[in-house]
C-alpha cells in the first residue's frame, strides 16, 4: 500500500454555524477552536469559559467576529512598541509609569502593567528622525536612553532608575535625572537577574490585533477576555476583541515562518542586472514589504511574505508528520495597473507533490492539501510568475503549520 501524498483536511464545525461575511468571518463574536486535523468547533459567548486547551485537544483558539477595537497607527509618535526580555511584544499608547513599573493601554482602553524585571526595551517608532543615519540600538551592557533632540537623537548611558507619570528617571553622565516621556525615543533595559519562570501547565503563545506576541500560561478565556501569566509572573488581562489567536506550545506543531530557511532563493526581480536590481527578500509574519500580510480581504498573523519569482527551500530531520497552509495574492496588489498572478509550488525531497492553478489578485485564500511530511528531508515553496506582468506578484504562504509526527 503506497503512502498518499496528501491527507485530506478535514473541517468539522459543531454547533449552528453562525452567519458569515463575504470573507467567511463570523458575523457575532465567537470563539474557534481547532485541533492539528483542521477540526473547527465554535462557540458562543455563552459557552465560555475555556480553559485547558490541551485536555481539550485544541491547537488554535480564534476571537472573530468582535467590533474592532481602535489602535493608535504604528506611526503615531505616542505609540510605544515594548519588547520583553522573553521575547514577546506589546504595541500600545504608553500611560507612564511608576517605581519600578510602566503602564500600556493595549487597543487604547485596556491598561497593563509590566515590571522593569521583564522590559528589554521601549520604542517610539513615529519619534524617529527620518533625516539621520543614527538608529537606536542597545548596548553591549548597562542600560541606554535615545532622547529627541532637534532633528537628532540625544543617547545616554547609564542605568534606568524607576519610572513616573510624566518620565523617565535616567542616571546618566550629569547624574540622576527625570526625562519627560514626551522627548524619549527608546529606552534600552538590561537583564540582571532572569526571572525564574513557574513552570506552565497550559503554555501557549497569543498573537494580538494590531501588533504584539505573548507567551505565557493561560489561565482562562472568558467573556470578560483572556488571562495569561507571562514568563515573569506578571498576571495580564486581555480583552477578546484584542486577541487575534492563541496557540498550544507544547510542541506539538511549529509554524514554518518561525523556521530560518536553508536557502531563500531569488529575491531579484531582475536578476541583479546592474542599476535595475529590485530586491524583495522573504518577509516573516509580514508581506512582501514588511506590512500586514492580507489576502481575500483577511488578515493573517503568521506566514511568508514573497515576490515571485520566489523559491525558499528548509532542511527538515525527518520529524514532521505533515504541513497545513493556504496560499495567495497580497491584497496590496489591487491597487495597481496589474493585479498579479502566480502559480504556487510545493516540492518534498526533490518531488513537486502540489502545484496550484493560476491564482489573481483578489482572490479567496487557497487552501493547499495536507502535504504528507513523513520521513522528509527537504521542504520547498516556490512562486512562479504567471505573465510577463509580474511587478504585482506579491505572494503570501499564509499559516504554515509544521505537525510533528507522534
Amino acid at each position: 500500500m503506497t503512502t498518499p501524498l496528501f491527507a485530506a483536511t478535514c473541517i468539522l464545525l459543531l454547533g449552528p454555524t453562525p452567519r458569515q461575511d463575504a470573507q467567511g468571518v463570523p458575523a457575532a463574536p465567537v470563539i474557534e477552536l481547532e485541533d492539528l486535523a483542521g477540526k473547527i468547533t465554535r462557540l458562543s459567548l455563552d459557552e465560555l469559559p475555556v480553559d485547558d486547551l490541551k485536555a481539550r485537544g485544541v491547537a488554535f483558539l480564534r476571537c472573530e467576529g468582535f467590533a474592532a477595537v481602535s489602535q493608535a497607527g504604528v506611526m503615531d509618535e505616542n505609540n510605544a512598541s515594548v519588547y520583553l526580555h522573553c521575547g514577546a511584544w506589546l504595541r500600545g499608547r504608553l500611560l507612564g509609569g511608576s517605581g519600578d513599573s510602566i503602564v500600556l493601554a493595549l487597543g487604547g482602553a485596556s491598561p497593563v502593567s509590566l515590571s522593569i524585571e521583564e522590559v528589554a526595551s521601549i520604542r517610539f517608532p513615529g519619534r524617529q528622525p527620518t533625516g539621520g543615519s543614527v538608529l537606536p540600538e542597545a548596548p553591549d551592557e548597562g542600560d541606554r536612553l535615545y532622547l529627541r533632540r532637534g532633528a537628532g537623537l540625544d543617547r545616554i548611558d547609564g542605568l534606568v532608575d524607576g519610572f513616573e507619570p510624566d518620565g523617565i528617571r535616567f542616571q546618566g553622565r550629569f547624574g540622576l535625572k527625570t526625562h519627560s516621556w514626551k522627548e524619549v525615543v527608546a529606552v534600552f533595559v538590561e537583564q540582571l537577574d532572569a526571572p525564574t519562570a513557574n513552570p506552565a501547565s497550559s503554555p501557549v503563545v497569543v498573537d494580538l490585533r494590531g501588533g504584539g506576541r505573548l507567551g505565557g500560561d493561560l489561565g482562562t478565556v472568558g467573556a470578560g477576555g483572556l488571562e495569561i501569566t507571562t514568563a515573569a509572573g506578571t498576571g495580564l488581562r486581555i480583552p477578546l476583541p484584542l486577541v487575534r489567536e492563541v496557540m498550544s506550545a507544547d510542541g506539538s506543531f511549529q509554524f514554518l515562518s518561525d523556521l530560518s530557511p536553508s536557502d531563500r532563493g531569488p529575491s531579484d526581480l531582475f536578476g541583479g542586472s546592474e542599476g535595475l536590481g529590485m530586491r524583495y527578500p522573504v518577509q516573516v509574519d509580514r508581506n512582501y514589504a514588511g506590512r500586514i500580510l492580507r489576502t481575500g480581504g483577511r488578515a493573517f498573523a503568521r506566514g511568508l511574505g514573497v515576490h515571485a519569482p520566489s523559491r525558499l527551500t528548509w532542511e527538515l530531520d525527518g520529524s514532521w508528520k505533515s504541513l497545513r497552509l493556504e496560499a495567495g495574492l497580497d491584497d496590496s496588489a489591487l491597487g495597481g495597473a496589474y493585479q498579479g498572478s502566480v502559480i504556487f509550488r510545493v516540492h518534498v525531497d526533490g518531488e513537486e507533490r502540489w502545484a496550484s492553478p493560476v491564482v489573481r489578485g483578489g482572490q479567496s485564500p487557497l487552501r493547499v492539501p495536507t502535504v504528507d511530511l513523513t520521513g522528509a528531508r527537504s521542504l520547498v515553496l516556490e512562486v512562479d510568475p504567471a505573465t510577463e506582468a509580474f511587478f504585482c506578484d506579491r505572494a503570501n504562504w499564509l499559516r504554515p503549520v509544521l505537525v510533528r509526527a507522534q
